[in-house]
C-alpha cells in the first residue's frame, strides 16, 4: 500500500462515517458519494487534501513505528528478491517465457567513497586487491568475472571496464543509483585523442580562443527528469530519474548523463537520497579545481537547474504541482476543482508574493515545504536558479490545454467538426513546407492523442497562426497571438536586448492571462497557465531559454529508452556501459566536426551549410531573410580565386506584415511578386526563413535561431567597420607610394641642378637636350604628385564619412538603451498594451 492509497482510505473513512441521510435521499446520497469520490481520487490527495506532506500521517498515526514498518516493507519489496528490468507483460506471460536457465541479478554497491577499516570492504575493492596481489592474466580475470556474473552478481563485462572505473552502482533504500559523476563525464569530453586544442570546447567567444586564455569557471546546467519505463517488476511500475549536465558554452555544449536512479518514489524526501551523490561531488569540486588533461584547471559552478514539475518537487522537497501551494515561484494558493480533477489558480499576481531564495533558505510558508532539501548545501538559489521547463509547462501543458478547450470546451469557443477537419487539412498541406531543422511534419487533429512535445512546439511557434486564422472567433484568435508572440520572443531573444525583450514578454503574458479568465473562465486557469507569469522573471535572471529547456535533453532520453527497449533483461551495469559507449561515439563525432569543419561552407550537394541552419536551392529550404527583404534562393556559388560565397536569388516585391511584436523581428509576412535575379553576399543574410503555402497566399516567418533585430544592427556596424578598415589600408598604401615619389623628386632635382651647372661650363649642344629631358621628367613627377595628393584628400574625406556613420550607429545603440529604460519605468504603471486589427492585420502596441 502506498501513501496515496493510504490517504484515499483515510478520506473515504471520513465520508463513510457520516450520519446516514433520510431514507428518501439514501440512494441519491450514495450515487453522489461515488461520483464525488471518483473525481477526488484523480487529484493528488498527498498534497491537495492536506496542509503538508507529513502532518496527516503524524496526526492519524501517533506511533512512528508504523511508519518504519511501512518503509521496511517497501525496502523488502524492492530488495527482497533479485531485480531485473522486464517489459510490460502479464504475470502469466512472464512465467511462461522465463527459461529455467535464466539468471537472477542482484545489485552490488560499487561506491566511489573510501571506506574506513571498520567497514566491510566492497566486492570491487576485494577484487582489486586480489588482482594486485596475484597479477593474473587478463583472460584468467575475465573468466573469473564471467563465473561471478553467471551466479547472479552484477559486474562489468570485462577486466578493462572493471579496472577503468567509469561509473558506480550505489544501493539506496528504495532503488539503485547509477553514478557516472560530473568529473568523469566532463573529462571524457577532453581526451587528447579526441581533440588537439581542448580550449576550443570551453571558450565562450572567438576572442578568448584566439588569445588562448583558459576560462576560470565552467558553468554547468543541470537537468533532472523522471522517465516512465515500459516495464514492471512485481506489483509496482518503477520509474527512472535521470540527472543530466551541460557545459554552458557556445562551442561544445552537448548534454551528458551524470546519474540514473531506478526504483520507486514512496516518500516526498526521496529526492534527498537520490541527489546525495551529486551534492557530495559538487561539494568536493567546490574545494578544489577540476584539472583536465593538458593541465587546464577550472572551477565548476552550477548555472541553472531545469526540471519537470514532479522532479522539481522531489529534489527540493516541496509540494507537488497540483497541490494547494504547489507553485514553486510564488505563494499563490490554489482552488480545488473537483469536477475537472485539478487545482486552479487565481489569475493575477497581486494575490500572492513571489518566493525568494531567502524564503526558501528559512523554509517560510511551511505548508509548501516537506523537509529541508540536501541541495541547500551547495549554496545555490533554489528559486532563482531553477527554470520552469518550456517543454513541459508550455508545449505539453498550456498548448495542449488550449487545444482540449477548443475541441471539447464550451460552445463559445469550441471548434465544430467541420472546422477541425479544415484545420487538419491545412496541417497536412503544410507538411510539404517543413524545413530540415524541424524534427517532424505536422499531423492532423485526428492524431492529436499521439502528438508529443515536438509537435506541440512546432504548432505553437510556426503553424498555429496560419492554421487557426479565420477558423475561430476573432477575439480568441487575437488572445492566442499573445501567447504565440511571447513564446517566440522567449525562445529567440538575444542577451544584448534581454531587458527590453523581458519587458515585452511580461506584457504579452500578463495580457494573455488577464484575458484568459474572461474568455475561458477562472476555473480553467490551471498550474501550467499560472506558471506563464514567472517566465519574465526567469528570463531577466538567466537570459534566453533556448538552451534551458527539455528539448536539449530529448536525444539523451531517447538513447536511454532505446537501451532499455533493446534488451529485455538489461541491468544498471549494462546500461552504464552502453551510455559510456554511446557518449564516446557522440563526442568523437562532435569533436571531429569542430576540428574539420569551418562554417559556412558549400557541401557536395551544393547546399550552403551554417552552424544552425542550411540553405538550399530546393523547396522548402530555399528562403532567407536579409536586412530589408525576403529572398527566394535560386543558386549558390563561390569565387574560385577568393573563395567568397555568393547567393543568387529573387526578392519578394510585395511584403505585408500580418502581425508583429514591438522591438522584435517576430513577424508573420504575407509575400508575393518575385523580382528579377539579384546577387547577395553572406553578410546580407540575417536568418533562414520558413515558408508556408496556404490558400490565402505564401506566409513567411523567421526561423528561430537568434534575435534578428540585433543581428541586423550588428551586421550594419560590422559592414561599416570593414569599409573603414579597407579605406584605411588603401590610404596607407598611397602614403607609402607618395613617400617613394617624393624621394624620386628630390633625386631628380639634384640631377637637374647638376645638369644646369654642367651646361654653364660646357658649350656642347647635347647639354641642352639633357636639360630638357630632365625638365620633362620633373614635370611628370609633379603631375603624378598632384594626382596622388588629390587621391589622398579624397580618401581622407571618405574615411571621415565612415567615422561619422559609425558614430551614428553607436548613437542608435544608445537610443535603444534609452528606450529600454523608458519601458522599464512604464512597466511599474501596470499592464499596458492593445492589439489593433486593421485590414486583417493584427499589431500589438504598447501604451
Amino acid at each position: 500500500m502506498n501513501i496515496n492509497k493510504f490517504h484515499t482510505e483515510i478520506f473515504s473513512n471520513k465520508i463513510l462515517q457520516r450520519k446516514p441521510s433520510p431514507k428518501a435521499a439514501k440512494n441519491y446520497f450514495s450515487r453522489r458519494l461515488n461520483k464525488t469520490f471518483k473525481k477526488v481520487v484523480k487529484l493528488n490527495l498527498l498534497n491537495i487534501l492536506n496542509d503538508t506532506l507529513t502532518r496527516p500521517i503524524t496526526n492519524k498515526l501517533k506511533h512512528k513505528e508504523l511508519i518504519d514498518l511501512r518503509k521496511n516493507k517497501i525496502k523488502d519489496e524492492f530488495h527482497g528478491q533479485p531485480k531485473t528490468f522486464e517489459h510490460n507483460n502479464s504475470n502469466s506471460e512472464n512465467k511462461e517465457n522465463s527459461s529455467p536457465t535464466s539468471t537472477k541479478v542482484r545489485f552490488i554497491e560499487f561506491s566511489s567513497n573510501e571506506t574506513s577499516p571498520s567497514q566491510k570492504r566492497t566486492l570491487r575493492q576485494q577484487l582489486l586487491d586480489f588482482a594486485q596481489k596475484h597479477n593474473p592474466k587478463p583472460e584468467m580475470f575475465e573468466d573469473l568475472l564471467d563465473i561471478m556474473k553467471s551466479n547472479g552478481l552484477q559486474i562489468p563485462r570485462n577486466s578493462e571496464n572493471f579496472f577503468d572505473k567509469k561509473f558506480d552502482v550505489i544501493k539506496m533504500n528504495f532503488g539503485n543509483y547509477l553514478n557516472i559523476g560530473i568529473e568523469r563525464a566532463i573529462k571524457s569530453y577532453y581526451k587528447p585523442s579526441f581533440i588537439r586544442k581542448p580550449m576550443a570546447l570551453v571558450t565562450s567567444s572567438d576572442e578568448c580562443f584566439q588569445q588562448q586564455q583558459p576560462l576560470d569557471t565552467l558553468l554547468i546546467d543541470v537537468a533532472v527528469y523522471i522517465v516512465k519505463s515500459k516495464f514492471q517488476n512485481g506489483s509496482t511500475v518503477p520509474q527512472c530519474m535521470i540527472i543530466f549536465g551541460r557545459i554552458n558554452c557556445q562551442v561544445f555544449d552537448d548534454p551528458f548523463i551524470i546519474g540514473v536512479y531506478y526504483g520507486s518514489f514512496p516518500t516526498p524526501t526521496i529526492g534527498n537520497e537520490i541527489m546525495k551523490p551529486f551534492v557530495d561531488e559538487m561539494k568536493s569540486l567546490s574545494t578544489r579545481e577540476l584539472v583536465l588533461e593538458g593541465n587546464y584547471a577550472f572551477e565548476v559552478k552550477i548555472n541553472a537547474f531545469v526540471c519537470d514539475p514532479i522532479s522539481n518537487s522531489l529534489i527540493t522537497c516541496t509540494s507537488l504541482p497540483n497541490s494547494l501551494y504547489g507553485c514553486s515561484k510564488c505563494n499563490q494558493r490554489a482552488n480545488l476543482q473537483i469536477d475537472d480533477g485539478f487545482a486552479s489558480f487565481p489569475c493575477t499576481m497581486t494575490l500572492a508574493t513571489p518566493r525568494s531564495d531567502d524564503d526558501f533558505k528559512y523554509l517560510l510558508n511551511n505548508v509548501h515545504h516537506a523537509a529541508q532539501p540536501i541541495l541547500m548545501d551547495l549554496n545555490i538559489g533554489l528559486i532563482s536558479q531553477f527554470v520552469i521547463d518550456y517543454k513541459i509547462i508550455v508545449c505539453k501543458g498550456v498548448m495542449k490545454h488550449l487545444m482540449n478547450l477548443w475541441m471539447r470546451g464550451r460552445l463559445d469557443y469550441r471548434l465544430n467538426k467541420e472546422t477541425q477537419q479544415k484545420i487538419s487539412r491545412d496541417l497536412i498541406l503544410m507538411s510539404s513546407n517543413v524545413p530540415r531543422e524541424f524534427l517532424k511534419k505536422p499531423r492532423s487533429l485526428d492524431e492529436i492523442s499521439q502528438w508529443d512535445s515536438s509537435d506541440w512546439n512546432e504548432f505553437l511557434l510556426y503553424y498555429s497562426p496560419i492554421a487557426l486564422k479565420s477558423r475561430m472567433p476573432q477575439r480568441y484568435y487575437v488572445h492566442f497571438l499573445y501567447l504565440h508572440l511571447a513564446m517566440r520572443i522567449l525562445m529567440s531573444s538575444d542577451s544584448n536586448n534581454s531587458e527590453a525583450n523581458s519587458f515585452i514578454l511580461g506584457q504579452l503574458l500578463n495580457t494573455f492571462i488577464a484575458d484568459f479568465t474572461t474568455l475561458y473562465g477562472s476555473d480553467k486557469l490551471d498550474f501550467n497557465v499560472h506558471n506563464l507569469l514567472h517566465f519574465e522573471q526567469i528570463q531577466q535572471k538567466l537570459g534566453p531559454l533556448k538552451k534551458l529547456n527539455g528539448f536539449i535533453y530529448e536525444d539523451q532520453i531517447n538513447m536511454f529508452n532505446s537501451i532499455i527497449d533493446a534488451n529485455e533483461n538489461v541491468n544498471l551495469e549494462e546500461i552504464g556501459e552502453k551510455l559510456i559507449e554511446n557518449s564516446n561515439t557522440m563526442i568523437e563525432n562532435k569533436v571531429n566536426e569542430l576540428i574539420n569543419t569551418t562554417y559556412p561552407f558549400i557541401n557536395s550537394k551544393g547546399e550552403l551549410v551554417f552552424k544552425k541552419f542550411t540553405i538550399s536551392i530546393l523547396e522548402p529550404d530555399n528562403h532567407m531573410m536579409t536586412r530589408d527583404s525576403i529572398i527566394k534562393v535560386e543558386a549558390i556559388c563561390s569565387d574560385q580565386k577568393t573563395g567568397e560565397i555568393f547567393i543568387i536569388g529573387k526578392r519578394y516585391e510585395k511584403i505585408e506584415i500580418m502581425f508583429q511584436a514591438p522591438l522584435s523581428n517576430q513577424k508573420l509576412y504575407l509575400v508575393s511578386n518575385l523580382s528579377t535575379l539579384h546577387t547577395f553576399r553572406l553578410d546580407d543574410i540575417i536568418c533562414k526563413a520558413v515558408k508556408i503555402d496556404n490558400k490565402d497566399g505564401i506566409f513567411v516567418q523567421p526561423l528561430i535561431s537568434f534575435d534578428a533585430l540585433n543581428a541586423q544592427l550588428s551586421s550594419e556596424l560590422s559592414s561599416l567597420k570593414q569599409e573603414f578598415s579597407d579605406t584605411d589600408r588603401e590610404l596607407r598604401k598611397l602614403e607609402e607610394k607618395w613617400k617613394d615619389l617624393k624621394t624620386d623628386q628630390e633625386r631628380l632635382e639634384k640631377l637637374l641642378e647638376k645638369a644646369k651647372t654642367e651646361n654653364d661650363g660646357n658649350r656642347n649642344g647635347n647639354s641642352t637636350t639633357l636639360r630638357e629631358t630632365l625638365s620633362m621628367q620633373l614635370r611628370e613627377q609633379e603631375n603624378t604628385y598632384a594626382r596622388l595628393k588629390n587621391q589622398i584628400s579624397h580618401l581622407q574625406m571618405t574615411k571621415e564619412d565612415r567615422r561619422k556613420q559609425i558614430e551614428l550607429w553607436n548613437d542608435l545603440a544608445e537610443l535603444f538603451d534609452l528606450k529600454i529604460k523608458c519601458f522599464v519605468e512604464q512597466k511599474q504603471k501596470g499592464i499596458g498594451g492593445t492589439m489593433q486589427v486593421t485590414s486583417g492585420s493584427e499589431t500589438f502596441t504598447l501604451q
